[in-house]
């Protein structure tokens, strides 16, 4: 983080913890956002059975666990990553044509039309 700090400050990093369970680890959350002097922007909980379900199914533990609490941080990450993609290409004026982009994070883009859309209220 700090290196980024000095020779990339124009980035954002998205601090990301996964398979957090809830008992004792190997260290606190409070300790390890304390030892890197910010807070975690989103926490994965572990989840072994919704792992080996998805495991055993051939299918993406997004799929398999769509309201589960490990699915539900997998999918705001993907919303943000869609929504940093957009805001760049919007502020560099840029118009999505056709699948993927040029750059890292115009692939992540095309994420989003793989996530399971809402329902319909009505």
């Amino acid at each position: 983080l700090s290196w980024v700090a000095t020779n990339a400050s124009h980035m954002k990093p998205i601090v990301v913890a996964n398979k957090i369970t809830s008992g004792a680890g190997e260290i606190s959350k409070s300790d390890f956002e304390a030892s890197i002097e910010r807070k975690i922007d989103y926490s994965v909980p572990f989840d072994q059975k919704l792992a080996a379900q998805a495991a055993k199914l051939g299918k993406p533990l997004a799929e398999v666990g769509k309201a589960s609490k490990t699915a539900a941080p997998i999918t705001e990450i993907v919303s943000h990553l869609c929504a940093i993609t957009a805001e760049t290409d919007q502020q560099n004026g840029k118009r999505r044509r056709g699948k993927g982009g040029t750059s890292l994070m115009g692939k992540f883009a095309d994420l989003k039309g793989l996530m399971p859309r809402k329902p319909a209220k009505g």
